[in-house]
């Protein structure tokens, strides 16, 4: 009996260290192995070497001499921008913003950086030198007594010349263009609904806008801001890229390329 009521004891025992060793956490987020967990059960492992930034990244841009690049973080973490060292992968310096969504450019210099300061109807001017990062001047584009909902900063490029900035209302549908030296705003034009992107090609008379809302490329005049012609894509347009390789010279292609040129005075290839 004595016997059998030990055995009872050692395997009682036994089961309670068992059940008091729980199952090792399982979190999303990084793995040993290089791959990452998503919240869904799936693991993804990507390609290539991987930095880790701040939350969101919304845009980045190399640096002029290509030695840094500049990531616009606007996620659930305050928004930032961090400028990483491209050879290390590290991040190196990183500022405050007060808000940012998409527009991110630099000056010709290199000395001065932008930022769309979307809910802040807003842009950010910063300070870049040696490696680092500090805030500058606000370009408040609307007061703050004075905002609405649809008052909001998205993209913004630094045109041709380098001394005027062009920045995108997404909820105005319009382009307005600010003076870098007075901080003013000089222009405003009508564009497509939810302008997304701006880009300017080489020509130097024109610039782009693709709407997210009309699914539609949009080509203005840089002298008025007039609409000079318009290109339908697909729902939700967004980004876009210029190629400085001109089209292969294919029958089809080359019809098409000559036509593009003839209206928009170049024949370089617009990647949406």
């Amino acid at each position: 009996m004595k016997k059998i009521i030990g055995a009872v004891v050692v395997v009682a025992v036994v089961a309670g260290v068992v059940v008091s060793q729980q199952a090792a956490r399982v979190t999303v987020g990084p793995k040993a192995d290089g791959s990452f967990l998503l919240n869904s059960g799936w693991s993804v492992k990507p390609a290539g070497k991987q930095t880790l930034v701040d939350t969101f990244p919304m845009a980045s841009l190399p640096s002029k001499d290509g030695k840094v690049l500049f990531v616009l973080n606007g996620g659930y973490n305050p928004p930032t921008v961090g400028v990483v060292d491209i050879a290390s992968g590290q991040m190196t310096s990183q500022v405050r913003v007060p808000d940012g969504w998409l527009g991110l450019a630099m000056t010709p210099d290199g000395k001065r950086l932008y930022v769309g300061g979307g809910s802040q109807a807003s842009v950010f001017e910063l300070e870049y030198e040696n490696g680092t990062l500090k805030n500058g001047r606000t370009f408040e584009i609307v007061q703050k007594e004075k905002r609405q909902h649809q008052d909001f900063v998205g993209d913004v490029q630094v045109g041709p010349d380098g001394r005027l900035l062009y920045a995108s209302l997404m909820h105005r549908d319009r382009i307005i263009v600010i003076n870098t030296q007075s901080g003013r705003v000089i222009e405003q034009w009508r564009t497509g609904r939810r302008p997304y992107r701006i880009l300017f090609p080489p020509d130097g008379k024109t610039f782009l806008v693709t709407s997210w809302a009309d699914g539609t490329l949009y080509q203005h005049s840089l002298a008025d801001g007039s609409a000079m012609s318009r290109l339908r894509l697909g729902p939700h347009t967004t980004d876009m890229v210029l190629s400085a390789r001109k089209p292969e010279a294919s029958p089809k292609e080359g019809e098409e390329a000559e036509e593009k040129e003839e209206e928009w005075g170049y024949a370089q290839r617009v990647f949406v």
